[in-house]
């Protein structure tokens, strides 16, 4: 399934989209480590929480800490992962802390098909689903920032 993405900043690049699987499989993890070419610094988290999906850099913006294998907890209708080096917390949905950190977060778009499927960039050039990227990062255009 290929579709361009839109328009980032004046370019019309397009990338290839990738199932990388439907979201009743998808949701049996909290969060699934998606790979990025650039290397560790630039993965993605994808969580799931009461079968909503977030998307979110997979590296604490503090010292780098594995926040998938971090503590998700809910308080006064925010979920948040804290990260499990030094506990340094981040909505899911906004990627603000409680600190002055701000973590880089998501839109994850959904296919148009009966049953939801998560998207994600691929680089069609390979198997394995891949970020797409664009100037070292990720499309906005494609994983959108909010």
């Amino acid at each position: 399934m290929a579709s361009g993405c839109g328009e980032e900043e004046g370019t019309a690049e397009a990338v290839s989209w990738r199932l990388i699987g439907p979201a009743s499989e998808l949701s049996k993890k909290r969060c699934r480590l998606m790979y990025s070419p650039l290397g560790r610094d630039s993965d993605v988290g994808l969580f799931c929480v009461k079968g909503e999906f977030f998307a979110m850099d997979a590296r604490c913006s503090h010292s780098g800490g594995p926040l998938c294998d971090g503590d998700i907890e809910e308080a006064d209708g925010v979920l948040q992962v804290f990260c499990p080096w030094h506990d340094y917390d981040f909505d899911l949905r906004t990627g603000k802390s409680g600190t002055s950190l701000q973590q880089q977060v998501y839109e994850i778009p959904k296919a148009k098909q009966p049953q939801p499927q998560l998207l994600h960039p691929s680089d069609h050039r390979t198997a394995s689903a891949l970020i797409a990227v664009n100037s070292g990062r990720y499309r906005r255009d494609c994983l959108k920032r909010t």
